[in-house]
């Protein structure tokens, strides 16, 4: 690995054993420094460094979460209280967890002034289900704002051929 390699005239059997001895145990440092090196990768640590992780960044694990999901939601906790409270850190959490359609909807009539309205489809949910992502939105709406959600359906009957659609709502959540 490393390449001991000794001067002629220490090419003795003692010199040369000690100098396996000395890459082994160099190789056997470097193996250590490289696992340790891999814990700081969110996307490739151990489930104790991840909880390490979560710890440090206050994500809980939320009931019905998968691994992945919740690993997804450390790796991005900073970019996520960075940009709470406003329109495009909700478009940030929803383009992280895979969410490929979605609209949302501010000031809706009828409804509080501060409640925002998501409507999702939840055919385009890609590994997020529906309940941690209510649970994410009441952690993220914490900060100033309340969010629901509602899905919605394509209805075939409104499909043109200029590719067109009308989205029908399925009702709210």
């Amino acid at each position: 690995m490393f390449g001991i390699k000794l001067p002629f005239w220490m090419n003795g059997t003692e010199a040369l054993k000690l100098a396996a001895a000395s890459e082994s145990f160099w190789a056997w440092v470097k193996g250590l420094l490289d696992e340790a090196a891999k814990q700081l990768d969110i996307s490739q640590c151990s489930m104790e460094a991840l909880k390490a992780h979560a710890i440090d960044r206050h994500v809980e694990r939320l009931p019905g979460e998968s691994v992945a999901s919740w690993r997804t939601r450390v790796q991005h906790a900073l970019a996520t209280a960075q940009k709470s409270g406003s329109r495009a850190g909700l478009e940030y959490i929803l383009t992280v967890y895979g969410v490929s359609a979605f609209d949302i909807q501010e000031r809706v009539p009828g409804q509080d002034w501060d409640i925002i309205d998501i409507v999702l489809d939840p055919d385009a949910l890609s590994g997020a289900s529906t309940e941690v992502l209510d649970k994410v939105f009441a952690k993220f709406g914490n900060t100033c704002r309340r969010f629901q959600s509602s899905h919605y359906q394509l209805d075939n009957q409104y499909c043109h051929e200029s590719g067109f659609h009308e989205l029908q709502h399925i009702g709210k959540d």
